[in-house]
């Protein structure tokens, strides 16, 4: 995909594309630099102060190889989107995925992967669809948040079925992009942490 066509394609109309381009690393590779974009709106450090403080801190250290513009909005799509939710522990269903969030920038993961996990259940528990997700963030983030949500959708009539397809899935997925599992994982660890 040609970097500007995807900076472009994730960009809102009211927020003209302000030229940072994004690079596109092979399926795999997470930890793939993306620029420090400058967001039309006020730079990187305007950026940084519209996500919460525990993901800020997270990614500030690595602002000059993260597109913070890109995670702001995700943080902005997600908070809008998962709004009144709540989770089974009672806290804000937005402290779960900035919390996947943070963890996955804490590994020093790319960009597509810390707004990944942001949106990674706003697919699959909001109104809000992959289309909407590919338009607002391009093809390469809709394809890892439609991977994490893939994973945990199949129904099996056994355990052992489920465990079997479970491995498969795993494989697959690793395949295509390791990123998926990633995120899989921190999903599953903040919810055993907090749930």
């Amino acid at each position: 995909m040609n970097p500007t066509a995807a900076t472009e394609s994730r960009r809102t109309p009211e927020r003209p594309d302000s030229g940072d381009g994004e690079r596109t690393d092979a399926p795999g590779d997470v930890r793939g630099e993306a620029p420090g974009a400058a967001p039309a709106d006020g730079g990187i450090e305007a950026a940084l102060e519209r996500l919460p403080s525990r993901l800020r801190q997270a990614v500030e250290p690595h602002a000059d190889r993260l597109d913070i513009g890109m995670i702001a909005d995700a943080y902005a799509f997600a908070e809008e989107a998962h709004s009144g939710q709540k989770r089974a522990s009672g806290e804000s269903f937005i402290v779960h995925t900035t919390e996947v969030a943070r963890i996955l920038a804490e590994l020093h993961l790319d960009t597509v992967s810390i707004v990944a996990g942001l949106i990674h259940d706003t697919v699959e528990d909001t109104s809000r669809t992959l289309d909407d997700v590919e338009t607002q963030f391009g093809e390469e983030v809709a394809r890892v948040v439609d991977g994490v949500t893939k994973i945990g959708k199949v129904q099996f009539r056994s355990a052992t079925e489920q465990q079997v397809e479970n491995y498969r899935k795993l494989l697959l997925s690793m395949a295509s992009d390791a990123r998926v599992i990633l995120i899989k994982l921190v999903d599953r660890l903040h919810n055993m942490r907090t749930l």
